[in-house]
């Protein structure tokens, strides 16, 4: 594995985490996810003067990324509305892993060395002693339910992407045209269904969204640069990363300290992202 890709996706999983934290230590995570995937619409506008369109055969695979990606942020405030940091992010992003390798092999033919499927199963196993951690301070099977919808739309958008960032000619420009559709469909949820409590927000809860969103832009397009140069499982399971960071932010920005089963897991992740590099 190249070692800049290795780098810029670790990179990008420590920004992804400190997003996230960001996200739950907010009053309205619900509301403040649907303003982020709104705001990354402006930006993705912003961007693509100067980044073109992307090519015509990728916009089947960006279409999919699209509903996908809409889907996401609604998601994604719901499961942290009620939900303990420590367990939604491990459980979707263990899921995420599983069904996009899954997905690898079934859509993209392309199946996973067995480095690369030794190192997956060190992560995965990882995020479910963390997630048995945090189900043991407070476990609801219905906190499951968003969690697992997360992973679904994370695994979705990534298989999406892997196919049409390889066709796109531009990874701005693709990038661009997704956060603009992601924006579209998230404002006419949010205009339909959530109006009031998108109209209690005040000007500090844009300025927020309007930095998440850039955030996010960042680790998205870093993500589609590695899709473009590695197998889709190999750059999830990279992502997968961001738990080790996300134990950290979580700690001192939400305010839930990790059990010893917690911190366990969390080795076990870093060492299968270690294997992973040394092993490619």
């Amino acid at each position: 594995m190249d070692s800049r890709i290795f780098l810029v996706v670790v990179v990008a999983a420590s920004i992804d985490a400190l997003m996230h934290c960001l996200v739950k230590r907010s009053k309205d995570p619900f509301t403040l996810s649907l303003l982020v995937g709104m705001m990354g619409g402006v930006l993705g506008l912003m961007i693509l003067p100067f980044s073109g369109l992307p090519e015509r055969q990728s916009y089947p695979w960006l279409m999919a990324s699209v509903a996908f990606g809409c889907l996401y942020w609604i998601f994604l405030g719901w499961a942290y509305q009620s939900n303990l940091l420590a367990l939604v992010f491990p459980v979707a992003r263990g899921t995420a892993i599983l069904l996009i390798t899954a997905g690898a092999i079934l859509i993209l033919r392309e199946p996973l060395s067995v480095p690369g499927i030794l190192a997956a199963s060190g992560v995965v196993t990882g995020l479910i002693v963390v997630s048995v951690s945090a189900a043991q301070t407070a476990f609801r099977l219905i906190a499951l339910v968003p969690a697992l919808a997360v992973a679904a739309a994370i695994a979705g958008f990534r298989l999406a992407d892997a196919g049409g960032i390889r066709v796109a000619g531009t990874v701005a420009g693709y990038c661009a045209l997704i956060y603009i559709g992601n924006a579209i469909g998230v404002t006419l949820y949010a205009a339909w269904c959530h109006r009031a409590r998108l109209q209690t927000l005040d000007r500090a809860a844009l300025g927020q969204a309007i930095g998440l969103a850039a955030m996010s832009i960042g680790v998205y397009m870093t993500l589609l640069f590695a899709l473009s140069q590695e197998h889709v499982a190999v750059v999830a399971v990279l992502a997968g990363s961001s738990i080790v960071f996300v134990s950290v932010f979580a700690k001192y920005l939400v305010l839930e300290r990790p059990r010893p089963g917690h911190i366990a897991g969390v080795a076990m992740v870093a060492c299968g992202v270690a294997f992973l590099k040394l092993a490619q």
